[in-house]
């Protein structure tokens, strides 16, 4: 008796047991851009973060403009601003040569620390007085026989503006608080005057040309010997040569 063949295994059903291909590949490919998106998205905002202008730091505050200071270095106030009744400011009142003119009843001083100021126009006069005193000088002629009787008034200018604008009783308050400020150097002065015009001759002082000469270098050398005065003008009220 034949035995019968045994018939081979029927294949397993298409699709069974494994994903097909191609879904698996599709879900691969939507897998990777959904990363790749994800990844990109962050990388913008790194980007951006990155890129971000710095927030302006706030300016730094001005420096405080440094305030005037005297010779020795210690800083001075600035005067007040002048107001009205109201608050307002008041512009401050000048003569007809652009000086200010001193407040009505403000108290003289006589700063000598601050720079002399001359007028803005010199006039004759406008300036501190100082009266050196009358003098009979030799002259430098042969023998001695020749001499100069001269009295000599010098103008300072003022340290203070105000000075051209004052009072007829606040000008004589200071003009002797300057006096009495000068007592100290008036022995140098005197000095100085009869050192140059001793070294003159007769025919040196006694035309107007000598004369003008003469008061220019008494000014130019008592301005080198007092470097914080000025001297404006020198008048001689006596001129006397014999």
């Amino acid at each position: 008796m034949t035995k019968k063949e045994a018939k081979p295994a029927a294949p397993a059903a298409e699709g069974e047991g494994e994903a097909p291909p191609k879904k698996r590949n599709l879900l691969l490919i939507i897998g990777g851009a959904v990363g790749g998106l994800v990844f990109l998205g962050m990388a913008a905002v790194i980007v951006i973060l990155l890129l971000r202008p710095a927030a302006a730091a706030p300016a730094a505050a001005a420096p405080a403009e440094a305030g005037a200071v005297d010779e020795h270095g210690n800083p001075v106030e600035a005067p007040a601003a002048a107001v009205d009744e109201h608050g307002n400011p008041v512009e401050a009142a000048v003569d007809e040569h652009g000086n200010p003119i001193a407040a009505a009843g403000a108290a003289p001083k006589m700063d000598m620390s601050s720079p002399p100021v001359p007028p803005a126009l010199p006039v004759p006069g406008e300036g501190v007085l100082f009266d050196v005193g009358t003098k009979v000088i030799n002259l430098a002629d042969p023998g001695g026989r020749r001499y100069l009787k001269v009295g000599i008034v010098l103008e300072f200018a003022p340290h203070d503006t105000a000075w051209y604008s004052m009072a007829t009783e606040q000008r004589a308050e200071l003009q002797a608080l300057f006096e009495t400020a000068m007592g100290s150097k008036q022995p140098v002065i005197e000095d100085l005057v009869i050192s140059i015009i001793s070294s003159k001759s007769f025919e040196q002082v006694y035309t107007l040309e000598g004369k003008e000469g003469l008061r220019q270098e008494i000014i130019n050398r008592i301005n080198q010997l007092l470097p914080t005065q000025l001297v404006m003008y020198v008048y001689f009220n006596e001129f006397v040569v014999q």
